[in-house]
């Protein structure tokens, strides 16, 4: 005799049926979201520790060439210092007339530090006296000069016109300034010489110095 179910335990059965079924959808869709959750949590793991360990070997990278920069700069300090070193042991020393204050090579001279010679006739300093520009017009002969290994004021600079025997002078008073003593203008005036080739130079003189320059060449029409 087959079994029959009631209406009533249909009903309850199936309602069973349904709730383990939908039961067993929800816990399937829970494990489905955990196992996505940690598949994420791993990836966004692995990528932070490769984007971490980049950025260490970046700045190491970086270091290594800032070290490396650093070392190229200290070597061209210590080079410019040796080359300015070298400069200066060349500026000392005894100068020439000619060299002493404005040698045209960009290289400032110290006249503190120029050895001086002392004259052995007359126990002066001998003065390094040097023409700075000479000319001659209608005007007479004008010169300008230095002494360029001392400092003085009130020296005697004179100019020295010489044409065969004739001789003719003109003098200033000497002015210190921060390098050298200098002479201004001398200026023999024209009613004084002759026409025709001169030759000319500066001589210094004071108590503790005396000296003179090269001889250079004017003509006066």
């Amino acid at each position: 005799m087959a079994f029959q179910m009631s209406k009533k335990k249909q009903v309850i059965v199936v309602a069973i049926a349904a709730i383990v079924c939908i039961a067993i959808v929800a816990g399937l869709g829970i494990w489905a979201e955990l196992s996505w959750n940690k598949t994420q949590a791993a990836m966004i793991a692995s990528t932070n520790q490769e984007s971490s360990s980049s950025s260490i070997d970046g700045n190491s990278n970086a270091s290594s060439v800032s070290d490396s920069s650093d070392t190229s700069k200290s070597s061209s300090v210590q080079t410019d210092s040796v080359s300015s070193t070298s400069d200066k042991g060349t500026a000392g020393g005894s100068l020439s007339s000619t060299d002493a204050n404005d040698p045209g090579d960009g290289v400032a001279r110290d006249t503190k530090t120029v050895t001086n010679t002392t004259n052995s006739t007359n126990g002066k300093v001998v003065a390094q006296v040097a023409l700075s520009w000479w000319d001659a017009d209608s005007s007479g002969i004008h010169a300008n000069g230095s002494v360029n290994n001392f400092i003085e004021s009130n020296g005697t600079c004179t100019l020295i016109a010489t044409q065969g025997s004739n001789q003719v002078t003109a003098s200033n008073k000497s002015i210190a300034d921060a390098t050298t003593t200098a002479c201004g203008e001398i200026t023999i005036p024209r009613n004084q010489i002759a026409k025709g080739t001169w030759q000319i130079h500066i001589s210094y003189s004071s108590q503790a110095a005396s000296g003179n320059s090269d001889h250079e060449t004017v003509q006066v029409n």
